[in-house]
């Protein structure tokens, strides 16, 4: 999380969605951290008490309350992205447990029974649990955690951890992820924030504009044939139909395994019209509200 810049996608996405003076963005962000840095009644699965626990979570609060001060918040949503440490570990017993208890501790500490929680699942990097242990495990408990409440959601990053970092050094299947995949996360996490916020208030008022998080796009050449593309909340579906006439892929295209099963050619046109998505995304503006 701490490679995630929210100036680049989330901030701006949810400032055009709400208005540009309705929206409070805080980060604060430590990478490789456990759990027991926020929540601050962390127990090991031994049971044991750490020397120190909640240190960054009142770091982040040091942030949060005096910019909230005197304000009258409509919604708060809490976004979350960490699991490496814990997984590493192999804390993820009490994994499920802690992150409900920061939850809960967040939601105390605000005063608020409606806090939305957002959930960066970790991405595909040890999928067979070598280097880090319970990695498969923390992913299960942030997907079941995130689909217990209505007011929770979880984002897929198994595809942004390929291409080019922030160094400029081409990585595959790493831990942290691109330099557009960090952007690309941003987006996702303000697609599931809007969401969520969409459910507090399903019509518009006279202060808020909510956009919606589902795209599509329909891109034809004469010699490629047609592409059909949606985005809805992140997650991308494709159809592809040469120039024959013959559709060659129809299915979702998220996952690694997934795209491999897109034509090349399919994917490097996919390429091009998330560009164009993105450049359609970056011009929508909210109406006057008058």
């Amino acid at each position: 999380m701490q490679g995630h810049r929210p100036e680049e996608a989330f901030a701006p996405a949810v400032k055009v969605a709400l208005g540009e003076d309705k929206v409070i963005v805080i980060q604060d962000a430590l990478g490789g951290q456990p759990i027991q840095r926020w929540w601050k009644d962390w127990k090991s699965p031994e049971g044991e008490n750490p020397k120190q626990t909640g240190d960054l979570y009142d770091r982040l609060m040091g942030k949060v309350m005096p910019k909230i001060k005197g304000q009258t918040l409509n919604s708060v949503t809490f976004i979350w992205m960490q699991g490496e440490r814990d997984a590493k570990m192999q804390w993820a017993e009490v994994y499920e447990a802690s992150l409900k208890g920061l939850y809960g501790q967040l939601s105390k500490d605000l005063g608020r029974s409606d806090v939305n929680f957002v959930i960066g699942r970790l991405s595909d990097f040890d999928l067979k649990n070598r280097r880090y242990p319970h990695w498969t495990m923390v992913r299960k408990i942030q997907v079941k955690l995130a689909e217990s409440n209505p007011r929770f959601d979880w984002v897929n990053t198994d595809d942004l951890n390929d291409g080019v970092n922030r160094k400029g050094i081409k990585i595959q299947n790493d831990l942290h992820y691109s330099a557009e995949g960090y952007k690309t996360l941003g987006k996702r996490f303000a697609e599931s924030a809007l969401k969520l916020i969409k459910k507090d208030s399903p019509t518009s008022s006279s202060n808020s504009v909510v956009v919606s998080s589902s795209i599509s796009y329909v891109d034809k050449d004469k010699k490629g044939g047609e592409l059909y593309y949606k985005n809805t909340n992140g997650q991308v579906t494709l159809k592809v139909v040469n120039s024959d006439g013959k559709v060659v892929f129809d299915g979702p295209a998220n996952t690694k395994e997934q795209k491999s099963q897109v034509p090349t050619e399919a994917m490097k046109w996919l390429e091009k019209v998330n560009i164009k998505v993105d450049e359609v995304n970056i011009k929508i503006k909210p109406p006057a509200v008058n």
